[in-house]
């Protein structure tokens, strides 16, 4: 049984999390609640209890689960002889958030940066239809901003790692 006051701060904290953070980022109320319940516990939890705490069913909160790991904000792990499925919200927010802008940075800023300049090159000619000139324009315009977008995710990353690094003593 939890302390009073440790029930009211985890509540109070699920609260901002959900009407702040959570919808902010897009994230519906169940996501919502289960990454401000898992990063308030100091452990890990049974993804059947998280359940049963929330009021879903264990299918309706794996599948969040699945999609909470696959954004590298969870994890989850059996243990040894036991069925069981338990959860854990990494609290470094800064690796965290490092590991989300590197996987922007390889999924989409440095596809477009490798595939949009022969692209353009296969089908830019000197008497190029009007129509085809403003695609290219286009491809063009996305290509320049991914490379703005690209270097401000660098940059970051660079910042990022000298902030984590202090922080964490290294």
């Amino acid at each position: 049984m939890k302390l009073p006051a440790t029930a009211a701060l985890e509540d109070e904290f699920i609260r901002m999390f959900q009407t702040g953070i959570g919808g902010a980022n897009g994230l519906d109320a169940l996501s919502s609640w289960l990454m401000a319940r898992l990063f308030i516990e100091p452990g890990e939890m049974a993804m059947a209890d998280l359940a049963e705490e929330a009021g879903y069913s264990l299918a309706s909160v794996s599948n969040k689960c699945q999609v909470l790991e696959r954004a590298g904000c969870i994890v989850k792990r059996t243990r040894p002889g036991t069925r069981k499925v338990y959860v854990y919200a990494h609290k470094d927010l800064i690796a965290t958030f490092m590991q989300q802008l590197e996987q922007v940075r390889h999924t989409q800023t440095l596809v477009v940066i490798k595939e949009i300049p022969p692209m353009i090159e296969r089908y830019q000619t000197d008497d190029m239809p009007k129509e085809l000139e403003e695609r290219i324009a286009l491809l063009q315009g996305m290509y320049d901003d991914m490379k703005k977008i690209d270097g401000i995710i660098t940059g970051m990353l660079e910042r990022l790692a000298d902030v984590g690094g202090v922080r964490n003593g290294q």
